[in-house]
């Protein structure tokens, strides 16, 4: 089966979540999701849903309770929802991973109601943009079972540090030294806290370069106009 026929049968599996069909391009189907609120009210997103290159998309059909575009909510130029960097469920092939697709999409819509009520986005973690993502997918995993030492590599990164030495203390907190500790490891975890830095500020000079406008939703946007 291609990636819609897998995602029209995980649909049956999920709550509140009803298929449309639809002529407007090939291999696409429209879903109206509604999601339950604390307060019992209920939202209905109305989705244009969309295989691209083997890859399945998501965007509002109408535009009607989401910015047409916004980083900071993660919702590209396009209106396409940015759902994750390369995770296996963007590609279903499997009933798991299109039942995995629908609970990411159900958990993004719920998130995009947290995140205009707070003004930021909720979960107390930033995702990152751009190749920026492909960075911290990487410093993420590589620092799965050691956390602390993932923050302070970063801090360092911000500092402007390039490299360490073997004597410095290791970042991880130990109070060892860096040879004696997480040594090599360090370095390379450095260098891609730098890159992922880069990336992020190439993200944001590029977004502004073509014109991206704020949709004003969002405390911190980096394309908010000063003033």
């Amino acid at each position: 089966m291609n990636p819609i026929e897998w995602i029209k049968q995980a649909a049956a599996g999920i709550e509140r979540v009803a298929l449309r069909a639809t002529s407007a391009r090939p291999r696409s189907l429209g879903a109206d999701v509604v999601i339950v609120r604390p307060d019992q009210s209920e939202v209905r997103f109305c989705l244009e849903v969309v295989e691209h290159e083997g890859a399945v998309r998501v965007r509002e059909r109408e535009r009607r309770l989401l910015p047409t575009y916004c980083p900071e909510r993660h919702i590209n130029a396009d209106g396409w929802f940015c759902l994750g960097y390369q995770e296996a469920f963007l590609r279903p092939t499997t009933i798991e991973r299109a039942t995995e697709w629908w609970q990411r999409v159900r958990g993004y819509l719920i998130d995009q109601l947290d995140a205009a009520l707070l003004s930021r986005w909720p979960g107390g973690v930033e995702w990152k943009h751009g190749d920026a993502a492909r960075w911290q997918k990487k410093l993420e995993r590589a620092c799965a079972d050691t956390p602390g030492l993932l923050s302070a590599v970063r801090a360092l990164a911000r500092h402007g540090r390039r490299s360490m030495t073997w004597d410095d203390p290791c970042p991880c907190g130990s109070g060892r030294a860096l040879i004696r500790c997480h040594g090599v490891r360090v370095t390379e975890l450095l260098g891609w806290a730098r890159a992922e830095l880069d990336a992020e500020r190439e993200f944001w000079e590029s977004a502004r370069a073509s014109g991206g406008t704020c949709c004003q939703t969002m405390n911190g946007c980096l394309l908010k106009k000063e003033g």
